[in-house]
C-alpha cells in the first residue's frame, strides 16, 4: 500500500469520524443548554481546562513514546511488548500516585485555579477520570501508529457515545448539574480502561524493564515543556481578551476561533494519519519512499492553505446563519485565526524529522516555548489597543514564529528538501487575499458569494499550478478518493 492510499484512508476515517462526534454534540446543545445553567457550564470548562495541564503532568507525555518506539521494535515482536507493557505500567503508576496526592490534598494545592468552585465533587470527579483516562489513550496510540484507523474510529466513537448517553441520562433524567457530565466521564475512562486491557492484552506483557523506562522518559520527558506550552497557546488570548476588555468582545472572539479552529480540527485528524506514515517513511529511509512523503506533505501544506481561505471567505455568511447579530463582528477576525492555524497544521509537518530524531525532542519545546512568549507577549501588547483584533494577530505572529523555529531547526536533519520558498509564497499570498477581503466591506449577497466561489476556484487552480505543474490537479485528487480509500481496504 503506497503512502498516499495510507494517508488518504486514514484521513478520512479520523476525520469523519471527529465530524460525526462533533456534530452530535453540536445537535444536542440545545438540550444541555435547557438544563445547564451557566454556571454548571462554567464549572465544567474550568475543570476541563485544568485536566488538560494535569494530564501532561499525570503521563510525563510518554504515550508519545509508545508510537515513536513501535518503529524501532516492530520487527522483535517480544521487546515491543515488553517495551509498551513498561510504558504502561509506568503511566498508570505515574498516574495513581499524582491521582491519589491530588485528591488527599488538592483541595490546597489547588486552590489558586478553584476560585470558588467546591473540591469536591466537581475537582475529584475530573482527577478520578484522569487516573483511568491514559490507559485508554495509549491503546489508540497503538492503533493509531499501526495504520488501524477502522479500529481506532470504533473504540473512540464507542467511547464517545457510551459517555454521551450518560451524560443525556445523568443530566436529563436525573437532573444532574455540572456533576453529571463529570461523573459519566469518570465512569467511561474506567469502563473503556478495561475494555483496552482485554483488547491490548495480547499486544504487551505487564512488566517494568528500568532500561525501556530510561528510554522512553528520555523521549518523552523533553516534550513536556512542548505540551504545556500547547495548552498555554490555546488559552491566553481569551483569558487577556476577558480581563483587558470584557467578557463580552471575549464570547464573540470565541465564536471567532471557533470558526478558525475548523482547519485546527481538521490538522489534528489528517496528522493521525500523517504521523505513522512519516515515521514509517523516515525509518524505511529509500529514495522512492521519501519522495512520496515529500509529496504528500506538500499537498497537505497547500491544501492546508486553500482551506484557510475557504474559511476565511465564507466566515460571515456562516456566522449570519447560525448566529444572531451580535455575532457577526467575528467574521472580521476569523482571516487571522484561521491562518494561524494554517501555521500550526503545516508545523505539524516540518516537526516529524524532531519527533523521529529521538535526541531532538527537547528542541520541539524550544519552538513551543517561544511561540508561547511571543502570544503572551503580543496578547498583553497588542489588547489594550486593538482588542480581540490583537489577540487574533498575536496568534498569527505567535504560530508563525513557532513553525519558523521548527523548519529552521529541522532543516539540516531533512532527508530531503522541502520547498520552503514556494510553501511561503503559497502562504503569503492565500493569507494576504484571505485577510483583505474583510477589509472591502463587502454587503453579504449572492453576487458577493459568488465572486467568493469564484475567486476560491481560480485560487485551487493556481495553487495546482503554482505547487504541481498541473491547474487541475486539485480536482483530479478529490475524484480518485473513491479508488483510494477501497484500493487501501483491499490492501
Amino acid at each position: 500500500m503506497s503512502l498516499s492510499h495510507k494517508l488518504g484512508r486514514g484521513s478520512f476515517f479520523y476525520t469523519a469520524s471527529n465530524i460525526l462526534q462533533r456534530g452530535i454534540s453540536f445537535l444536542l446543545l440545545p438540550l444541555y443548554t435547557h438544563y445547564l445553567t451557566p454556571g454548571d457550564y462554567g464549572i465544567l470548562a474550568v475543570v476541563t481546562t485544568l485536566n488538560g495541564f494535569l494530564a501532561i503532568l499525570f503521563t510525563w507525555s510518554m504515550p508519545a513514546a509508545v508510537g515513536r518506539f513501535y518503529f524501532d521494535f516492530r520487527d522483535q515482536p517480544e521487546t515491543l511488548k515488553e517495551f509498551w507493557g513498561t510504558v504502561v505500567t509506568a503511566i498508570w503508576g505515574l498516574s495513581f500516585l499524582s491521582g491519589a496526592l491530588l485528591l488527599a490534598a488538592g483541595d490546597h494545592l489547588l486552590k489558586p485555579v478553584m476560585g470558588e468552585i467546591p473540591f469536591w465533587p466537581y475537582f475529584a470527579l475530573g482527577i478520578g477520570a484522569l487516573v483511568f483516562q491514559p490507559f485508554f489513550q495509549v491503546f489508540l496510540s497503538t492503533l493509531q501508529v499501526k495504520g488501524q484507523a477502522g479500529l481506532y474510529v470504533v473504540f473512540s466513537t464507542g467511547q464517545f457515545l457510551v459517555n454521551l448517553l450518560m451524560v443525556v441520562a445523568l443530566v436529563v433524567l436525573f437532573e444532574w448539574h455540572a456533576e453529571g457530565p463529570l461523573f459519566a466521564l469518570l465512569v467511561t475512562s474506567m469502563l473503556f480502561s478495561v475494555v483496552a486491557l482485554v483488547y491490548f492484552k495480547k499486544d504487551f506483557k505487564f512488566v517494568f524493564r528500568m532500561r525501556y523506562f530510561k528510554m522512553a522518559a528520555h523521549y518523552s520527558l523533553p516534550l513536556v515543556p512542548h505540551s504545556l506550552s500547547a495548552q498555554i497557546l490555546m488559552v491566553t488570548d481569551k483569558f487577556f481578551l476577558n480581563s483587558m476588555v470584557d467578557a463580552a468582545t471575549a464570547g464573540i472572539y470565541h465564536i471567532a476561533y471557533l470558526l478558525g479552529a475548523t482547519i485546527a480540527i481538521i490538522g489534528d485528524n489528517i496528522n493521525r494519519a500523517y504521523v505513522p506514515v512519516a515515521m514509517e517513511a523516515l525509518t524505511e529511509n529509500t529514495p522512492d519512499i521519501l519522495q512520496q512523503l515529500k509529496r504528500n506533505g506538500t499537498l497537505l501544506m497547500s491544501g492546508y492553505c486553500l482551506l484557510g481561505v475557504g474559511v476565511s471567505f465564507f466566515s460571515e455568511e456562516v456566522l449570519r446563519l447560525f448566529t444572531t447579530e451580535a455575532y457577526f463582528p467575528a467574521f472580521t477576525v476569523v482571516p487571522c485565526i484561521a491562518f494561524g492555524f494554517v501555521l500550526g497544521n503545516i508545523y505539524y509537518v516540518l516537526v516529524n524529522i524532531l519527533m523521529y530524531k529521538k535526541e531532538m525532542t527537547k528542541w520541539v519545546s524550544i519552538a513551543t516555548l517561544t511561540g508561547a512568549a511571543v502570544n503572551v507577549g503580543l496578547n498583553i501588547l497588542l489588547i489594550p489597543s486593538f482588542g480581540m483584533l490583537g489577540a487574533a494577530w498575536a496568534t498569527l505572529v505567535s504560530q508563525g514564529v513557532m513553525t519558523a523555529v521548527v523548519g529552521a531547526m529541522g532543516h539540516p536533519l531533512e532527508p530531503f528538501r522541502w520547498e520552503y520558498g514556494k510553501i511561503a509564497a503559497a502562504y503569503t499570498a492565500c493569507a494576504a487575499i484571505a485577510l483583505l477581503l474583510p477589509e472591502l466591506d463587502l454587503i453579504p449577497s449572492f453576487g458577493v458569494v459568488l465572486m467568493k466561489v469564484l475567486v476560491a476556484f481560480f485560487m485551487i487552480l493556481s495553487m495546482g499550478s503554482y505547487m504541481f505543474g498541473d491547474s487541475w490537479y486539485f480536482f483530479r485528487l478529490l475524484s480518485r478518493w473513491k479508488s483510494l480509500l477501497s484500493r487501501s481496504a483491499s490492501s
